[in-house]
């Protein structure tokens, strides 16, 4: 026991010399909960927002009609509405003017209203009311093709009762309690429990979240394991081995000082969070907290994992820049892994990035036990790699 603490004390010496350490220890962290902070920001403003569909007016008409007929179409909540109320040079047409907006801009559905639109309607004449172009971006256009003529037909309607009389058609309009549409909220409840709309917006937060945490936890470890390729190279194994100090013991100060720095990472990240995050996540600083220091005994393990079956520190970092991106992507931390295919979703079962997001959303759903499925599976993940390592350590004759 006296061996593993004095290797221990040296091992711990050795990081402090290392600038490195310091930066990925303390530093990066803070930065992790930087970036939570400014997306969480970000989501809470409009989390739906990438998934409307933009509409752009151009409304030289300027009537009491078209402002209607706009106002109904921005109260519908799958549509982004942009509209202008200025009339474009003679010198270009309204073709080309759209394209450009097209060419500039997400929109992909495009409404021009005539300055005589107002006066038409109420004649009754149906000729030419509006012109709509659409890019065929997006199939949604369709229907809000279909609700314009259901207006515009309307419209006509009263026009013609109204013989060219605007106080009567105006009247007309007014008195059609169908006229406006009524859009009416649903809540889905899940055993009386509801996700509010901030708690919602956080989830696409912690999936960057995540992955920020899993780089620096990787590059952590390969400090750590840049000691032990040094150690290696100098024959230090083998110097061990001929002392009274067991590889046990060596093994076993590397993994426990690998612990105290992700301890000390998770506790910086919970206090930054506490002091510099200021949103409803749904969960609290001490479950985060679990989910981190769970993420990070994984890591451990696939980093000492790594380390048995390679030679130099450049081949880790190489490595682990391979498994941020496959595994992170898998995991679906970077799109909805709903929208995946079958074998991605399967796959990801199998990565600690996707369980610590499935553990979180859980949590905020109230569901207690999740935590101990989440503590299965970090431990599952844990004895599967060191398993591996330790294979691979009787297995590797360099270290005999």
């Amino acid at each position: 026991m006296e061996t593993f603490w004095m290797m221990l004390k040296v091992n711990v010496k050795l990081i402090l010399r290392n600038k490195q350490s310091f930066f990925l220890i303390l530093f990066i962290p803070v930065l992790c909960t930087l970036i939570l902070n400014l997306t969480t920001r970000d989501e809470e403003k409009d989390p739906a927002h990438e998934f409307k569909m933009g509409v752009y007016i151009l409304n030289e008409s300027g009537s009491e009609l078209s402002n209607r007929l706009i106002e109904t179409l921005e109260n519908d909540p799958s549509m982004i509405i942009e509209r202008t109320d200025s009339r474009i040079s003679h010198e270009e047409s309204v073709e080309s003017f759209f394209i450009k907006k097209a060419n500039r801009s997400m929109k992909s559905s495009f409404i021009y209203i005539p300055k005589d639109f107002e006066n038409k309607v109420i004649n009754g004449d149906a000729q030419d009311l509006i012109l709509f172009y659409d890019t065929e971006a997006d199939e949604r256009a369709k229907l809000l093709e279909v609700h314009l003529n259901t207006f515009l037909v309307k419209y006509l309607m009263f026009g013609r009762v109204a013989q060219g009389n605007k106080e009567v058609f105006y009247d007309l309009i007014n008195k059609d309690k169908e006229s406006k549409i009524q859009y009416t909220n649903v809540i889905i409840d899940k055993e009386g429990d509801v996700i509010s709309h901030n708690q919602a917006a956080y989830s696409f937060s912690m999936k960057m979240f995540v992955a920020a945490l899993t780089v620096v936890m990787i590059f952590g470890n390969n400090i750590i394991i840049g000691l032990f390729f040094k150690e290696k190279h100098n024959q230090v194994l083998r110097r061990i081995q001929l002392t009274r100090a067991s590889i046990l013991n060596y093994t076993s100060a590397k993994i426990i000082l690998a612990v105290i720095s992700l301890s000390i990472q998770t506790v910086l990240i919970m206090l930054s969070i506490q002091l510099m995050v200021n949103a409803d996540l749904g969960i609290g600083i001490s479950t985060i907290g679990i989910l981190i220091f769970g993420l990070g005994l994984v890591m451990i393990a696939v980093s000492t994992c790594s380390a048995v079956f390679i030679d130099s520190i450049s081949t880790a970092n190489y490595l682990g820049v391979g498994l941020i991106a496959i595994t992170n992507m898998l995991a679906g931390l970077y799109f909805p892994l709903e929208t995946a295919p079958a074998w991605m979703q399967n796959a990801a079962m199998f990565l600690p990035q996707r369980w610590f997001v499935f553990t979180a959303s859980e949590v905020v759903l109230g569901n207690k036990h999740a935590f101990y499925q989440y503590g299965i599976v970090v431990g599952a993940m844990m004895i599967f790699f060191l398993a591996i390592a330790l294979f691979g350590f009787k297995m590797n004759k360099s270290y005999s």
